[in-house]
């Protein structure tokens, strides 16, 4: 029997499913910064939002790299989101997440501020014991492999002890080449990034004898 795990969770699509809708919120008010501060039209600023997050992990740091962009006035204006017209108070998934043995902890790109609107939204307040942001992380997002090593490295644990859960295989990638026990979040079927895959967080208990073994 393994120690008891330390489990990773993302946040935007994993704790809570796309069809809320509030992630593609999150999306629109990344292209109207794009609209406000580079003057773009919505079709020029929908496609650098996906140019800058498919190279660069994040489309914050694709600004910050290319036009200085102050991170902090982002991430306060993309998650301007009034977070709960789109979740709801979960009793379920907070039995679920509470009742996973081991240590627990929220690894997102986005914001603090956000997660924590996530969690209070879905009523999961009290059940994480940390949150590790783009910010804590020093603006290195998901997929780079130094910000996997340095939640290893705060949270004092080994990566074949931690489990990673993630909507996102090329997020999922890092972790299990260093590894952690891979979990992708979203769909099924297999995947050379993940260990296992569910359709959504909710399926978690059917993979769990296989992760605690």
């Amino acid at each position: 029997m393994r120690a008891d795990p330390v489990w990773l969770f993302d946040l935007d699509d994993t704790l809570y499913p796309p069809e809320s809708g509030l992630f593609g919120q999150v999306d629109e008010r990344i292209n109207e910064f794009l609209e406000l501060h580079l003057g773009l039209g919505g079709a020029a600023a929908n496609a650098l939002r996906r140019r800058y997050h498919d190279e660069y992990g994040i489309t914050l740091l694709g600004l910050m790299e290319e036009h200085g962009t102050e991170p902090h006035h982002y991430l306060e204006f993309v998650h301007r989101i009034p977070v709960g017209d789109y979740l709801g108070q979960d009793p379920a998934l907070r039995a679920l997440i509470g009742g996973l043995p081991g240590r627990r902890a929220i690894f997102t790109n986005g914001s603090r501020r956000h997660a924590l609107a996530v969690i209070a939204a879905l009523g999961l307040g009290g059940l994480f014991e940390e949150i590790f942001d783009i910010v804590a992380l020093g603006f290195r997002p998901k997929p780079d492999p130094a910000t996997y090593r340095t939640v290893l490295e705060r949270l004092g644990v080994e990566p074949a002890r931690t489990i990673l859960l993630d909507d996102l295989a090329r997020n999922l990638a890092p972790a299990r080449e260093l590894g952690m026990r891979t979990v992708l979040v979203g769909k099924t079927g297999p995947t050379a990034a993940a260990d296992y895959s569910i359709k959504t967080i909710r399926d978690l208990p059917a993979i769990l004898p296989h992760l605690l073994v």
